[in-house]
């Protein structure tokens, strides 16, 4: 089990080859639809999935300073407030983070998906983005918030915090995969449909 859970191990592996496949399915999904509106969303989901398989290839660490020189960014809150630490870098690493940051809401927003409507609707893409969010959730905390020997040994924490992270990806996957089929306006007919008094 040790090595299945391992870093860059095969769960890992799997993982990203998920998210990557979720980010292509993603663009191809952006590329099919013709309203802006779907190709809002897709474009979003493709976002999404492409920055967690970044994370999920360690691609942080390609940001170092140890890789980049002066150039790469820190993540601690110590070398953002440093005077030590160059300006020019500091400033181009907010400029990016803030292009993220909108690029992960600004889509969202202006798509404006009807969450409630596709819950209560029963939307099985939605309903399984929802689940697989939990599932990431899990992973996460298992890791940080009850793993790392605090609570629990170390090797039942991993050993929950991949698989939880190879479900949300596969869901995750699978939830785009259903937006092929049917755009986000259709599904959100479809659910009021379903929610119609028979």
């Amino acid at each position: 089990m040790q090595n299945l859970i391992a870093e860059n191990g095969p769960v890992e592996t799997a993982q990203m080859s998920l998210w990557v496949c979720s980010s292509l399915l993603a663009l191809g999904v952006f590329l099919y639809r013709k309203r802006p509106r779907e190709r809002l969303y897709a474009g979003w989901l493709g976002l999404v999935s492409a920055l967690a398989a970044f994370r999920e290839a360690d691609g942080h660490i390609l940001l170092n300073p140890e890789v980049l020189g002066s150039w790469g960014v820190r993540y601690r809150i110590d070398w953002w407030l440093s005077l030590d630490a160059p300006v020019l870098p500091r400033v181009m690493w907010a400029v990016v983070g803030i292009v993220i940051a909108v690029g992960l809401v600004a889509p969202l927003v202006k798509a404006s998906p009807r969450a409630f409507l596709l819950i209560k609707g029963r939307d099985r893409a939605w309903w399984l983005f929802a689940i697989a969010a939990a599932a990431l959730f899990v992973g996460y905390a298992c890791d940080d918030l009850v793993g790392r020997g605090q609570f629990v040994a170390p090797i039942y924490s991993q050993s929950a915090e991949e698989l939880s992270e190879l479900v949300g990806a596969l869901l995750f996957l699978l939830a785009i995969g259903l937006t092929v089929r049917l755009s986000l306006s259709t599904r959100e007919k479809m659910a009021w449909e379903r929610l119609k008094p028979a």
